[in-house]
């Protein structure tokens, strides 16, 4: 029985370990810039073992916070990837047309790695004057 032990052991103790080092991704979202009434541009850093190259990468963004913690909301894919950054347009529109001035917007850099998404942390904006 002891023989059987130690090397469950191993096999169960490798598991995590190989979990752990995936997990180590994280997503850094940068301050949006060249904010209008219409768009935002955001830049996100990507630290960890990760290839942006076999990744899906964009902002989640939306006037509802919990639409941004969820997962949920608006989606920009990256307009641009190089080396670990990536950054994205966001585009304010309502269904009656852009969004007013000043409206507040959470977003958020994500990536999807191995079937698995990471987010970033969740930042703020408003949008410009008219």
């Amino acid at each position: 029985m002891k023989k059987h032990f130690l090397p469950t052991l191993l096999f169960v103790s490798s598991l995590f370990l190989f979990n752990a080092c995936e997990d180590d991704i994280e997503i850094i979202t940068d301050e949006a810039t060249n904010i209008t009434n219409y768009t935002a541009n955001v830049t996100c850093r990507v630290k960890g073992d990760v290839s942006l190259d076999d990744s899906e990468c964009g902002v989640l963004y939306s006037p509802n916070k919990g639409d941004v913690m969820s997962g949920a909301g608006f989606e920009a894919h990256a307009t641009s990837k190089d080396g670990n950054t990536f950054s994205s347009a966001l585009y304010f529109t309502t269904t009656e047309d852009i969004a007013a001035p000043g409206t507040k917007y959470f977003y958020c850099g994500y990536v999807l790695y191995h079937n698995n998404y990471y987010y970033g942390n969740i930042r703020s904006l408003r949008t410009a004057a008219k």
